[in-house]
């Protein structure tokens, strides 16, 4: 069995740990050895800056804010859903699965992807306009009868009038 020995940083010793380090850390989506290994830190060093407290409290910190604004449970989701999907894929290619379960397979894949096809939306460029053209007859002109009107009236002799 090999022996780890724990070595404290020293107290004047200034450690650089990049921001995306605690950020994987904290995510908690991969072994915190494989992720520390990638950013320059062996064994070792990482079981000492493990238990150094103000690594600790950037951790729990950056730990928090992920949980609290859902982002670690989106990447947890993601994660599963992209590991399920090859058995789901495999499932659905094989011959007992039928045509239904095959087609909502291709329906689900498609949405994930955001391969569906989206609303129609007219994209405007530029201001707004408009032209109405109104195409209806103009209103009809008064019709004007010229002429005379003759009235007989017993006793009076015909006159003529004029309107």
């Amino acid at each position: 069995m090999i022996e780890q020995r724990v070595i404290p940083p020293p107290a004047q010793q200034t450690v650089e740990v990049p921001a995306e380090m605690i950020l994987q850390i904290a995510t908690g989506m991969e072994d915190e050895l494989e992720v520390a290994g990638r950013f320059g830190f062996d064994a070792v060093r990482y079981a000492a800056l493990k238990t150094w407290p103000p690594f600790v409290s950037q951790v729990e910190a950056k730990r928090k804010e992920l949980q609290a604004s859902g982002v670690t449970f989106r990447l947890q989701t993601a994660y599963m859903a992209e590991d399920l999907a090859k058995d789901v894929y495999r499932i659905a290619k094989s011959n007992e699965a039928t045509f239904l379960q095959k087609l909502e397979t291709m329906r689900t894949f498609a949405k994930l992807a955001d391969l569906e096809p989206k609303a129609n939306t007219v994209a405007t460029t530029g201001p707004a306009f408009s032209i109405s053209i109104n195409l209806t007859p103009p209103p009809p002109k008064e019709k004007v009868i010229d002429g005379t009107a003759q009235v007989d009236v017993p006793g009076i002799p015909s006159t003529r009038l004029s309107t």
